[in-house]
């Protein structure tokens, strides 16, 4: 059976498998990101290249990546919202999730097997909400 009505094709994208596969695209951009800006950072390391620290020749390319088709940090601004998209799709999907698992079972287990899920698991939220606030305070701290 092939599922050919705007409805079906609704209920699939609001799935619960389609809201995890949500999750973890996004979470892999915005993973990618943290990598790509703790590499890029590495650069304050590097030293100098006539004259010039490392770190400024990388902030200059970042700057000027793509200005003949973007204009002129028109790159940096197409990966804030790509950044900004994600996190907040990322976001709707985790509170998604966490209302159907809550409405699925609204009485608790009794007794909860620990060893069923992992500690990164169990503090993934509480993880989240932590480097939500760091991230507000970093971009405060260098912009402001």
């Amino acid at each position: 059976m092939t599922c050919c009505s705007s409805s079906c094709k609704r209920s699939l994208l609001s799935s619960t498998i389609a809201l995890k596969a949500q999750m973890a695209v996004t979470g892999l951009i915005l993973y990618g990101f943290v990598v790509m800006h703790m590499v890029g950072n590495l650069k304050a390391f590097g030293g100098e290249i006539n004259g010039v620290p490392m770190l400024d020749i990388y902030a200059r390319y970042l700057r000027e990546m793509g200005e003949h088709l973007f204009g002129h940090g028109g790159v940096l601004w197409g990966v804030r919202i790509v950044l900004l998209l994600s996190l907040l799709l990322h976001v709707e999907a985790a509170v998604k999730l966490k209302s159907r698992n809550l409405e699925s079972k609204p009485i608790k287990y009794r007794i909860f097997d620990y060893r069923a899920s992992t500690v990164a698991a169990r503090t993934m939220l509480v993880g989240g909400v932590f480097l939500f606030f760091f991230v507000i305070f970093h971009i405060l701290h260098f912009t402001t």
